[in-house]
């Protein structure tokens, strides 16, 4: 990255048929970002696209992953900024955080940012000061593993925090019982296959090891017997964070979050299982 220009901004997103919010995004976005690179997961077939080359957006086509995570090594591998502004469709910059970005990026002695990120169910905002999301990182030294939930960038340095809004606002409650049994089931089968799968042929960015942790490891090999500590981990680790102090609808999420780890283990284990017979 020779000809990365000092404090520059590559704002990085992957999409799939996005055509009623990406508009909004890429609003928030153009006036900051150096280059916007969209990787649409799949065929479009909506104006996503169009929409997108109208804000100078360089356009990558992905094989569907029907997930995000598998494909943002693409997005990171062509950006050629100093920083990485990782954003989804629905989300966009509040007017507080798009101030903020120019400083933050002059920053020396940080190497990624997490910005305030509410729950939002379709309506309103649902939490006040929780959760946070990491959401931008120094390109040169931010490692990734494209495993769907497995979604934090590695970094080797200072991660501030900051009470910054990024503000996400899907058409949609994504935590509903219907959309667990739809949305959340899908990405817990494509995290268990990966899982399961080649580790090499999983796309990862700047990613060192050669195999999983030590930790996922332990939900490879023996995903029942983990799996009652690691639900207790999930829900103990988000509540205190700062869901218990954000009322019934944090906690319910947070609940909801340690029921996908355990489906998650669960396809584990009966893919393992699958295979032995096969």
């Amino acid at each position: 990255m020779n000809d990365t220009k000092k404090n520059s901004i590559s704002v990085c997103l992957v999409a799939h048929n996005e055509e009623g919010v990406i508009k909004r995004c890429l609003d928030s976005v153009v006036p900051l970002a150096d280059e916007i690179i969209i990787v649409h997961d799949g065929p479009c077939a909506d104006k996503t696209l169009e929409i997108a080359a109208n804000y100078g957006a360089r356009i990558i086509i992905a094989e569907r992953a029907a997930s995000a995570e598998p494909n943002r090594p693409l997005s990171y591998e062509a950006a050629r900024g100093e920083w990485i502004l990782q954003i989804d469709a629905d989300e966009f910059l509040s007017p507080d955080l798009q101030a903020a970005l120019p400083k933050l990026a002059a920053e020396k002695n940080v190497d990624a940012y997490e910005f305030l990120w509410p729950l939002y169910d379709g309506e309103r905002y649902r939490t006040k000061h929780w959760p946070f999301k990491r959401a931008m990182f120094r390109h040169s030294v931010m490692s990734f593993l494209g495993t769907p939930n497995d979604f934090v960038v590695g970094v080797p340095g200072k991660v501030k925090r900051l009470p910054l809004l990024l503000e996400h606002r899907p058409t949609y409650n994504n935590y509903t019982w219907k959309k667990f049994c739809t949305k959340w089931l899908t990405a817990a089968k494509i995290q268990a296959e990966l899982y399961v799968g080649d580790f090499s042929a999983i796309k990862k960015f700047q990613y060192r090891a050669d195999g999983w942790s030590k930790k996922i490891l332990l939900r490879i090999k023996h995903p029942l017997l983990i799996t009652p500590f690691d639900v207790a981990f999930v829900i103990v680790k988000n509540l205190y964070s700062g869901a218990y102090k954000e009322g019934l609808f944090a906690w319910r999420v947070v609940f909801m979050w340690g029921l996908f780890r355990a489906l998650t283990n669960w396809l584990v284990f009966r893919s393992r299982k699958n295979q032995y017979e096969g």
